[in-house]
């Protein structure tokens, strides 16, 4: 999913609070270091924390600074463990469903190599089914999954600047309305909904 960042009113907010950049920058890299490190002990025998954390944060001041874009979707060496197969399972689907019966997938040598692990199946739909059992084994411990979305402080920080818990009745239109601040981004409406927070197409950012 396309990162989240900052609508024009929201950088002009950011801006009237500090006239100096160098502030404003070292705010910005305190809550990405802090948002990081809430979720660390989920992924980091995959992704390296700091590198996460730095590639967000040059994101981030970059969009505030002229809005730019430093990430290019897709971006799959960022992915926690838990959905590190989400991508491929959503471009076979994609595949499946705009032509059904389609052999192997085109790009599935290229997975292959950059996985270091066979994705068997002659077809688009038995790949499907593999790639869906080991997506859905990785998702076997909710606990994990919850804490790659929210983190492990409590309440979560996400939550706070939502105004509401995940488990609130009013969680999702108060999550709709707090997504308003940011540019055109609606897809956490999916990964963030229901107590559990995930649904089964989310991306660990």
């Amino acid at each position: 999913m396309p990162t989240p960042v900052p609508d024009s009113e929201l950088v002009r907010r950011i801006d009237a609070l500090s006239a100096d950049v160098r502030v404003r920058d070292c705010a910005v890299s305190h809550a990405v270091d802090a948002a990081v490190a809430a979720r660390a002990s989920t992924f980091s025998a995959r992704v390296s924390a700091d590198a996460l954390a730095s590639h967000v944060a040059v994101a981030l001041r970059r969009w505030i600074a002229d809005g730019g874009r430093e990430c290019v979707f897709p971006e799959p060496q960022w992915l926690a463990p838990a959905f590190r197969w989400a991508l491929i399972l959503d471009d076979l689907k994609t595949l499946d469903r705009k032509t059904p019966g389609s052999g192997r997938h085109p790009q599935a040598a290229k997975w292959e190599a950059s996985t270091g692990r066979p994705i068997p199946g002659e077809t688009c739909a038995r790949q499907i089914g593999v790639v869906q059992r080991w997506y859905d084994a990785d998702q076997r411990n909710p606990a994990d999954v919850r804490r790659i979305a929210f983190g492990t402080v409590r309440p979560s920080t996400l939550e706070t600047a939502v105004g509401a818990k995940s488990s609130d009745e009013d969680w999702e239109q108060r999550l709709s309305e707090a997504l308003t601040q940011l540019h055109d981004c609606r897809w956490p409406l999916d990964y963030l909904r229901g107590n559990t927070g995930i649904t089964a197409s989310g991306v660990g950012r």
